[in-house]
């Protein structure tokens, strides 16, 4: 890829297909996920993510320490957009 600072820049096209491949990787990872978790007992896994599958979208959410952190990662609740908020918000306050 080429940059140029000067008014005649130019640049050149990117053929990565490096945003493709993550696309189905993220998709495959998804599928194989959904049927971990639909598949699990009773379990601290099938509890968080009925929890955060039933969150209100507007709630602000405080994870105590590195575990239900850890576990909040591994899913996309609908109240994700509530999630994302929160987290900078305890970044700045640290």
């Amino acid at each position: 890829m080429l940059l140029r600072t000067d008014e005649s820049a130019a640049v050149q096209a990117n053929d990565s297909i490096y945003g493709e491949v993550w696309r189905m990787v993220d998709q495959s990872t998804r599928g194989r996920h959904h049927k971990l978790v639909a598949g699990a007992p009773f379990c601290d896994l099938s509890v968080f993510n009925t929890l955060l599958d039933r969150m209100p979208g507007d709630s602000d959410v405080h994870l105590a320490n590195s575990t239900p952190a850890r576990y909040a990662q591994l899913f996309r609740p609908r109240s994700w957009a509530a999630l994302v908020p929160a987290i900078a918000r305890n970044r700045r306050h640290r």
